[in-house]
């Protein structure tokens, strides 16, 4: 995850996760997951 943020970054580019809504609004605890991992990371993406 670090490093494919760290490219986004180099690039200046604004990253797009594909994320998984359920019908009753909830989203999908892999999804939550994989943001929580991304907010642990510094800034610039780097670990």
């Amino acid at each position: 995850m670090a490093e494919l943020l760290g490219r986004f970054r180099s690039y200046h580019n604004v990253p797009i996760f594909n994320v998984e809504i359920y019908q009753e609004g909830t989203v999908a605890p892999a999804t939550v997951a994989m943001f929580q991992e991304a907010r642990r990371l510094p800034v610039g993406g780097k670990p």
